[in-house]
């Protein structure tokens, strides 16, 4: 897809706002443009549709990092990103000629994302993005679809056993927050 058109999506950066590909610090409310062609992984600025697509490029596990809330617009490529996604999809994502960071998202506000992803997103998030027991804890209380047992069959039955599943595995991982 290549078309002139204005998407809000998701970009990560790493702490700081500061982008892995060109090593720029960006700033919120200002408006950026790209003067090369748009290439994957190269050049133009890349942001994914949902928020955990977003932690395979820089992972949170590994480093610090910033969730952004994006507006992309100018020339928009959008496609499957080639890697397999967690629901046997390939991930979306855009690539942009201009890009403004809406605003960076708080730990508070990634976590009421969570809570509303499917149960397969939801397991993609919590193996790339730590979180502390108290957060394992809102999102067990909150989290929207209670019985995940026909995703995961007889392993996993609830989201609780879930994400009580994935923290323990990012605790002995040393990646828990």
């Amino acid at each position: 897809m290549k078309k002139n058109e204005e998407i809000i999506a998701y970009k990560v950066f790493f702490k700081g706002l500061k982008n892995n590909l060109d090593g720029i610090n960006y700033e919120i409310g200002k408006e950026y443009q790209t003067t090369s062609d748009l290439q994957y992984m190269k050049s133009g600025f890349h942001m994914c549709k949902n928020p955990e697509d977003c932690f395979r490029f820089i992972r949170p596990v590994e480093t610090d990092v910033d969730l952004a809330l994006v507006r992309g617009f100018g020339k928009t490529y959008g496609f499957d990103a080639g890697y397999k996604s967690y629901d046997d999809t390939l991930g979306y994502i855009y690539i942009t000629e201009k890009m403004e960071i809406l605003k960076v998202l708080t730990r508070e506000e990634i976590l009421d994302l969570a809570i509303k992803m499917s149960p397969i997103s939801l397991k993609t998030f919590l193996d790339l993005y730590p979180i502390t027991p108290e957060e394992s804890d809102y999102l067990k209380d909150n989290y929207i679809y209670q019985d995940v047992s026909n995703v995961f069959g007889n392993s996993i039955r609830t989201a609780s056993d879930l994400i009580d599943r994935y923290q323990k595995t990012c605790q002995k991982k040393g990646k828990s927050k």
